[in-house]
């Protein structure tokens, strides 16, 4: 990763995809995520955009892939392989977040409930808020860093385990306190049972079924037209509320919804 690449992840400056970059990314993370041998899909703006314009959304600014929460060992088996291509991993209860040549790619990781699928997507407060939970999630997932000389797997080992408790239960408080919180997602599970297929890009890849129901269910019936002002937090089908969390112990959320 470049220090201009670095500068941009670390100030969270979020630019348009290039779409050179994203289809060679995109690319990467499908032979890692079909050699872990995990269901994953197209989901969010990559999506809509790949069915309604053939293509990523002009003012995209990160791929979006989902996948099921009970996939989440497969795919930390591949963070190694992630790395030697270049990438930067970032693990949180929710997401594993890749970055590589300036093209982020978000995978986010649902629970099933019942007859739903669920996520929590992390909605920071204050400018730079996002560094709180970003050791938060180092506290809880540094031990899943195979480099034994990552900073992550070093901050990991060096605390005690009572006081990676402590300190996580105190940052997620700050974090909260400035604003921070978690829009709880929920879709009928259905969608994810059984995927079709779509080419994008010269690539088979995955996507929810019935699709333009799931694009309707997301985006309302209108979701062929485009509308460049749509807002997630509230104009997305799928969000539930605010969630409200009690952290119990180390790597484990009570989650209170």
């Amino acid at each position: 990763m470049t220090p201009k690449v670095l500068v941009k992840y670390l100030l969270r400056i979020k630019e348009p995809l290039n779409k050179l970059e994203a289809v060679k990314v995109l690319k990467e993370v499908k032979i890692c995520l079909d050699g872990a041998g995990v269901e994953y899909w197209l989901d969010q703006g990559s999506l809509l955009g790949a069915i309604r314009d053939k293509d990523f959304i002009p003012w995209d600014t990160d791929i979006d892939i989902g996948a099921m929460y009970s996939g989440f060992n497969k795919i930390v088996q591949k963070i190694s392989e992630f790395q030697r291509r270049g990438f930067l991993v970032r693990i949180s209860d929710f997401k594993i977040h890749l970055r590589k040549n300036d093209v982020s790619v978000n995978i986010v990781l649902y629970r099933i409930s019942r007859e739903e699928a669920w996520l929590c997507w992390q909605m920071d407060g204050l400018k730079y808020t996002y560094l709180i939970m970003s050791l938060v999630n180092v506290l809880s997932h540094g031990h899943l860093y195979k480099n034994k000389f990552s900073l992550e797997r070093i901050i990991y080992l060096a605390a005690p385990y009572f006081l990676r408790i402590f300190f996580r239960r105190i940052l997620y408080r700050i974090w909260e306190s400035l604003g921070g919180k978690y829009l709880i997602l929920r879709t009928p599970k259905t969608y994810y049972e059984r995927l079709d297929t779509v080419l994008f890009h010269n690539m088979e890849i995955s996507v929810p079924s019935p699709i333009e129901g799931y694009l309707a269910y997301k985006y309302g019936r209108n979701w062929r037209e485009v509308n460049r002002n749509w807002n997630f937090r509230r104009q997305d089908g799928s969000v539930r509320g605010i969630s409200v969390f009690g952290l119990d112990r180390l790597g484990n959320i009570d989650y209170h919804i």
